[in-house]
């Protein structure tokens, strides 16, 4: 029997936010979708693990899928990866071109393709307590003050302008390790609703869609 949805990340740092976003579960009450079947080793592939970057997904994900029988070990299908990879194309045009070579090897309306603009690190940046812990910072006035002073994060934008270099320069300037492991902290406390990426709420959308409340498997 097929399982529910596989998650086809491009590296090990979106496979712990996928893996800490899903594995609270609670899914009715958190993202609107009946719950699911997910379990890190069975439903996340990693686009490294095939020698495979954000650029190396956006071209060959579709052939990897296929190559390694995918399609009929699960019912569902998301593709993640950054827009942020070499020639800076816009989001929703990789997009269109990772879903249409899904669709073209069978995928159908079982697949959607998430390009987070401009990379992962936009989904744990929140104005947040949670956050301000995971990267070592416990001052006096909040962090999103601090940075927006400091012009690393300004004001009027829900998101720094370089959130992956920012969230490194902050773990440095606290001293805190920086590893994958963060992302998945922060991920599994921060609320859903204070995530405003449009790809994340699309992703949500596609769980909606696929996995509906009152319908049962």
């Amino acid at each position: 029997m097929s399982r529910d949805c596989l998650f086809f990340v491009a590296d090990g740092t979106m496979a712990e936010v996928i893996d800490g976003f899903l594995s609270r579960g609670h899914f009715p009450g958190r993202l609107g979708c009946r719950d699911f079947e997910f379990s890190f080793d069975d439903d996340i592939l990693v686009g490294t693990h095939f020698g495979a970057t954000d650029g190396g997904m956006h071209k060959y994900c579709h052939a990897l899928l296929q190559e390694n029988g995918y399609m009929e070990s699960h019912q569902h299908l998301v593709v993640m990866l950054d827009q942020k990879f070499g020639g800076e194309r816009p989001a929703a045009e990789v997009r269109e071109e990772v879903l249409a070579n899904l669709q073209q090897c069978g995928w159908a309306d079982r697949a959607d393709v998430v390009v987070i603009d401009p990379e992962l690190e936009v989904w744990v940046w929140q104005d947040n307590p949670h956050v301000e812990r995971a990267v070592g910072y416990s001052g006096r006035t909040k962090l999103r003050e601090l940075l927006n002073n400091d012009d690393e994060w300004p004001g009027g934008r829900d998101k720094p302008i370089q959130p992956k270099d920012l969230f490194k320069a902050v773990c440095k300037r606290f001293k805190q390790s920086y590893s994958p492991s963060l992302y998945r902290d922060i991920v599994e406390k921060v609320s859903i609703a204070g995530c405003t990426d449009q790809a994340f709420h699309q992703l949500v959308a596609s769980l909606v869609r696929w996995f509906p409340i009152g319908k049962t498997p």
